[in-house]
């Protein structure tokens, strides 16, 4: 049986390994592989990379669940910690309506890190495609707004390109839903 983890920064790895498991042709040596055929990971990258998995999962919780950094520096560490703080939206209520709190939340994004940048990347891969899906009048406010965010993540698009590539595509085809979506609409 496992052993618990001893801190934060074993709570990253505990995180990782609740991922799907690889095969055993997609582990060498004890060392995680991106893909198949992929160079083996030094631990710097390996210890980063559990960061960035685990940040990504906790990234709303700041936002959504009412979690302070303060609490996710006490579970996580310091680093995950920073990193969702870096992907939560800073704008609150008092500044305004919607298109203004977005827009503080896009320069804010901007400036991010690459790794905070591709977990956003991320996040639109998961949720464009279900809010196109479920709610396709928030659609068309939610999807203008991830596109208008594409443009700004300009570090996850020369470091993660393929991530990038995948938001843009998801945003690309809520785009053309809701085009048709309205096409329809009018023809009714």
């Amino acid at each position: 049986m496992r052993k618990p983890p001893d801190g934060p920064a074993d709570k990253s790895q505990e995180l990782c390994d609740q991922r799907p498991r690889r095969s055993d042709a997609q582990l060498r040596d004890g060392a995680l592989l991106a893909a198949p055929g992929a160079r083996r990971q030094e631990p710097e990258q390996q210890r980063r990379r559990y960061a960035t998995i685990a940040a990504g999962w906790l990234h709303d919780t700041i936002e959504d669940a009412d979690t302070s950094h303060k609490a996710l520096v006490g579970e996580f560490g310091e680093e995950i910690a920073d990193l969702v703080l870096e992907v939560s939206n800073v704008s609150r209520p008092i500044h305004g309506k919607r298109p203004m709190r977005k827009r503080l939340d896009l320069q804010y994004l901007a400036g991010a890190s690459w790794r905070a940048q591709m977990i956003k990347c991320a996040d639109m891969i998961d949720n464009v495609p279900s809010i196109v899906e479920h709610d396709i009048n928030f659609a068309m406010v939610y999807v203008p707004e991830k596109k208008a965010l594409l443009d700004r993540l300009t570090l996850a698009h020369r470091v993660c390109f393929p991530i990038w590539m995948d938001a843009y595509k998801v945003v690309a085809d809520g785009e053309q839903a809701i085009a048709e979506h309205l096409s329809n609409a009018s023809a009714a």
